[in-house]
């Protein structure tokens, strides 16, 4: 499937269709399925929708964002839930996103499936016709297939090829008021997550009483809430305290075997939030342990570019390193340029669950190992990165995780 955009003028056959402006664009896009709604107060005015692949929607030439009442402004908390659900690749990216709006001139679909819908939008600025809502989902799109196209021997209709996205077209509105109304009707319905609903019935009361003091007012549990000063966010969400506490479940996830479910904090954070709402059994945590895991957390981001760097390395040249920001910790042991990105620091992290096997699960221990043998866990990290040729593949590998886990025997043989 391809969605390519050629704009019409007085020298191809498009002239002959309808427009205000000096040229329109006409949108080819070849779709999976696709339903009409007209509208019985107005047959002028109709609704499409569309399941589109969303490496289509990277091919083509960029639509226009301009008729969407907010700036898609990237790197933030909304952008990165997206992005973290398009990159998952588990083919429910359409169920858990609202999707994309398109308002335009007209949409005409062929009975012949092998056809193209063709959609027509106006160049003419006050038809206010492009994408109307959904802008942030349209550019996490984009940047992501952007992405992973510059990654050698990577390509997005691999990496991507279960995700499609819902595409509705409105076409036939005329007047600018009703569609800036339509727009910020869109925009302004924005869904309450899960987490927040079971935050707002008291489903998280047992582990915010089990929170360290200085951690009680540093998870986010409600949706979109900032800090007191109104810009800084926190430094984890109550979807990331669930998946710490999965991925150091030595019970659960015995290091000497192999299970899928364990890379859900990776692969599918969302997927954590339902099994704690239908069992909450499954993430019982002493106040001891709790403390020892953010602690523990904290201490990895804080040092990873020493513990590597000390043995000859250099950290911030590695696809498994990030930026490093002091808001995102709690307990700031060191303040370095670079830490472990996500698909890197879960599997290391996850990986001292041995250590609670060996009845050894304290953190001066653990800090201890990391510090001494670190950079040796890293290592194997990097090994793993190079054989699956990608970080993505790493964090939803639970053979993966396994063989980091299994990367401590040699320095727990030497310690005992």
């Amino acid at each position: 499937m391809e969605l390519t955009i050629t704009k019409c003028n007085t020298l191809n056959k498009c002239a002959e269709m309808p427009h205000k402006g000096e040229e329109n664009m006409k949108v080819e896009l070849y779709i999976q399925t696709i339903k009409s709604h007209p509208d019985s107060n107005n047959p002028k005015r109709k609704e499409h929708t569309a399941i589109v692949n969303v490496v289509d929607l990277w091919k083509a030439e960029e639509l226009p964002t301009d008729a969407n009442p907010r700036d898609q402004k990237m790197n933030n908390a909304v952008t990165k839930g997206i992005t973290e659900s398009l990159m998952s690749n588990d083919g429910l990216f359409r169920y858990k996103n609202q999707g994309i709006t398109i308002n335009c001139d007209s949409v005409k679909v062929e009975n012949d499936p092998s056809k193209p819908m063709i959609v027509e939008l106006s160049d003419d600025p006050e038809d206010q016709h492009g994408v109307i809502n959904g802008g942030h989902t349209y550019r996490v799109i984009r940047e992501a297939c952007e992405q992973i196209g510059s990654e050698s021997d990577l390509k997005p209709e691999e990496e991507l090829a279960t995700q499609t996205v819902l595409v509705r077209f409105f076409s036939g509105i005329k007047e600018r008021e009703s569609v800036v109304s339509i727009a910020e009707g869109q925009n302004s319905s924005v869904a309450v997550t899960k987490e927040s609903l079971i935050h707002m019935g008291g489903g998280f009361d047992d582990l915010i009483k089990k929170l360290p003091s200085k951690w009680e007012s540093e998870i986010q549990f409600k949706q979109n809430e900032l800090k007191e000063d109104g810009k800084t966010g926190y430094p984890m969400d109550s979807r990331d305290l669930l998946g710490l506490i999965w991925a150091s479940d030595s019970e659960k996830f015995p290091t000497a075997s192999v299970d899928k479910m364990l890379t859900r904090p990776y692969s599918s954070k969302s997927s954590l939030v339902k099994i704690f709402e239908n069992d909450k059994a499954q993430f019982v945590i002493t106040k001891s342990k709790l403390h020892t895991i953010l602690e523990l957390r904290d201490y990895i981001l804080c040092t990873a570019e020493e513990v590597y760097n000390k043995n000859g390395g250099r950290f911030g040249n590695l696809r498994i390193a990030e930026k490093f920001s002091k808001d995102s910790v709690v307990t700031l042991w060191k303040e370095p340029d670079n830490t472990l990105n996500r698909g890197a620091f879960l599997p290391i992290f996850s990986s001292f669950r041995i250590f609670e096997e060996k009845g050894m699960f304290d953190l001066e221990t653990m800090k201890k190992a990391w510090n001494n043998s670190g950079h040796e866990i890293i290592l194997k990290l990097l090994e793993i990165v190079e054989e699956r040729e990608s970080i993505t593949e790493v964090g939803k590998d639970s053979i993966s995780w396994g063989f980091i886990a299994a990367s401590w025997n040699n320095y727990l043989g030497k310690t005992r």
